[in-house]
């Protein structure tokens, strides 16, 4: 298999290098371009060199100076299916994402063989440096930089408490309830429940938190890797104040400013609230695992990775001090100290007078200084505070010294490395695939004459890829909202002379929903989506495992998802009755397919 498909990349790589590749050279013996089409060549060249996405012949447009090609839009989609299908195969992230990156700038460089040393160069000189710390309008940007800084700080403190004998206590006093797998699984999922207002703070803070625990009933990393993923972006992504809400609500704005057809007197946060009751996905994906917990099932991969953790001997992840210094509070001060801090943190950098004085609801005060908050800084201040309150906590109980403290904070920096490696790669190749237009080649498919009661679907499943393309939830969000909201009211007002409200808005508010539901649901099977990385790293779970395992178990719920939300919704069945065919459906699958392993008990 990996030869055949070496050979396949090479070829396709020699018929775009030296056999003139999939492209058009308009000074070669091609057919003449219509006068609108070289029109639009002629405005595109006249505005710079570069890329550019022509949507009314689905092709990219290569300019650089008098040289002009054109090749299929098809081709954006390569890089990152390219990376993805590597790494499954190949079991090795790192190159799969370099080489993706490679292909990308390779076709933003119009194939040609003269740029093929340049092209490999700028993954490094361009886009690595652009996904750390990226220039937009020549405006330094340090969003990028803020989680890198986040998660290696969240590394020195996990390491400190582990070392102080913290997490040891931790795993003592709640292996007094948590007295099995089961119990152990469910802890996770509450917790990863409770930490509700950042999908990276909860990624880090449950897998690492919960981990030593897991371990001790013998628990697979890839199980728990999966309770850390599916506990994230989904709760992330439906609660009312979290660290998405402004960006969510942003983009809901710029959709329903996107058209000029109807005035909605409803604000984009009531409209969001108005969509919770289609947010399918990730209420079925809480309940999913639910099940799988209470039943003490699992299938397909994740089954084998349950029984070869099961008959293994158990891990020792905890590196602790003497009973006497493993005190549970010397975890859960730093930690209730990052939690508490984030929520700080992003009241002080959203609050402003004019919110607090208004006349508002209190929600509504509160979505208006989310709007406003920088989620980056006020995860940076609670991160740095939860390292410094870890040392004092270490040095206060006699656990460790200061050296000691501090080189256990800097060893924790070092282990994640790995995981900030595969972040920056995948940025970067988030980068390439900004400039290919792989987002607008997607979004370009959505038809314009459709039943507007099946646009849901037809979005999920455009969201889906996106997401899965991008790896990134966000991204998809301000692409397909701008879109999709604008279809939607320009359908329902073609369909009839004047727009029926009791008709558009279920359609409106399920589309709001399907959109950052299909989001989350391709950020959770691409293998390049950052808060993926994140809870494999945490979870300490070899990341192409964790992906292959949760993998199956989010298509089983996408699909339901879509069965529910797009399919059933499209032929009239009410909003409650599709969560109670969706949860039966869901329990009959882990029934019939799931199989019951000897877990672990006390």
């Amino acid at each position: 298999m990996k030869h055949i498909l070496i050979s396949y990349l090479f070829l396709l790589f020699y018929n775009f290098s030296f056999a003139g590749g999939p492209y058009e050279d308009y000074d070669e013996d091609f057919l003449p371009l219509s006068q609108g089409e070289e029109e639009i060549i002629e405005d595109i060249s006249a505005s710079s060199d570069g890329l550019y996405y022509r949507e009314d012949s689905q092709s990219l447009e290569w300019i650089k100076g008098d040289e002009r090609k054109s090749f299929p839009a098809w081709l954006s989609i390569l890089p990152p299916l390219i990376a993805i299908f590597i790494a499954l195969v190949f079991k090795e992230v790192h190159i799969a994402l370099v080489l993706g990156i490679f292909f990308g700038v390779f076709t933003i460089n119009g194939f040609q063989l003269k740029q093929i040393f340049s092209s490999f160069f700028q993954i490094a000189d361009s886009y690595v440096l652009q996904a750390i710390a990226y220039t937009d309008g020549g405006e330094l940007q340090t969003g990028h930089l803020s989680i890198i800084v986040f998660s290696v700080l969240i590394g020195g403190m996990v390491h400190i408490i582990s070392k102080n004998g913290g997490m040891n206590g931790v795993v003592r006093q709640v292996s007094k309830l948590a007295t099995s797998a089961r119990r152990a699984q469910f802890a996770t999922w509450l917790m990863g429940c409770m930490i509700f207002f950042d999908d990276y703070a909860n990624s880090l803070v449950v897998g690492n938190t919960m981990r030593p625990l897991t371990d001790k009933f013998r628990v697979s990393r890839e199980k728990l890797a999966y309770i850390v993923d599916s506990t994230a972006a989904p709760i992330a992504a439906i609660a009312f104040v979290t660290t998405w809400i402004g960006y969510q609500l942003s983009e809901i704005e710029k959709g329903l400013a996107s058209q000029n057809i109807l005035s909605i007197d409803q604000s984009a946060y009531s409209i969001f609230l108005g969509s919770l009751k289609y947010a399918y996905y990730p209420i079925f994906t809480l309940f999913f695992m639910l099940v799988l917990i209470y039943l003490k099932k699992d299938f397909g991969p994740m089954l084998q990775a349950e029984q070869a953790a099961a008959n293994s001997p158990q891990k020792t992840s905890v590196e602790g001090e003497a009973d006497k210094t493993s005190h549970w509070l010397n975890a859960a001060i730093p930690v209730l100290s990052l939690i508490f801090m984030v929520i700080i943190g992003l009241l002080i950098t959203g609050s402003s007078p004019e919110i607090w004085t208004s006349e508002l609801s209190l929600t509504e005060k509160l979505r208006g200084v989310l709007s406003n908050a920088d989620s980056y800084k006020a995860l940076i201040w609670a991160s740095f505070l939860a390292c410094a309150v870890a040392i004092l906590v270490s040095l206060i109980s006699g656990a460790s010294g200061l050296k000691e403290s501090m080189e256990s904070m800097i060893d924790g920096f070092k282990t994640m490395v790995p995981a900030v490696v595969i972040l920056i790669l995948a940025w970067a190749l988030a980068g390439v695939i900004e400039n290919l237009k792989t987002a607008d080649y997607l979004s370009s498919m959505v038809p314009d004459n459709f039943n507007a009661y099946w646009l849901p679907l037809i979005f999920f499943i455009l969201s889906a890829l996106i997401s899965f393309a991008t790896g990134s939830s966000w991204n998809t969000m301000a692409v397909m909202y701008p879109i999709c909201i604008p279809i939607v009211i320009k359908i329902a007002s073609v369909n009839g002379t004047q727009i029926d409200l009791e008709r558009l808005m279920p359609v409106l508010l399920n589309t709001v929903s399907v959109i950052l539901a299909a989001s989350v649901f391709g950020d959770h099977c691409s293998p390049i989506s950052d808060t993926t990385i994140l809870s494999s790293l945490s979870s300490h779970c070899d990341h192409i495992s964790h992906v292959r395992t949760q993998m199956p178990y989010a298509l089983i719920v996408g699909f339901i998802s879509i069965l529910c939300g797009g399919v059933l919704f499209a032929f009239g069945v009410p909003w409650y009755l599709l969560y109670l065919i969706g949860f039966i459906l869901l329990y009959l699958l882990i029934s019939l397919l799931g199989k019951k392993i000897n877990l672990h008990e006390n």
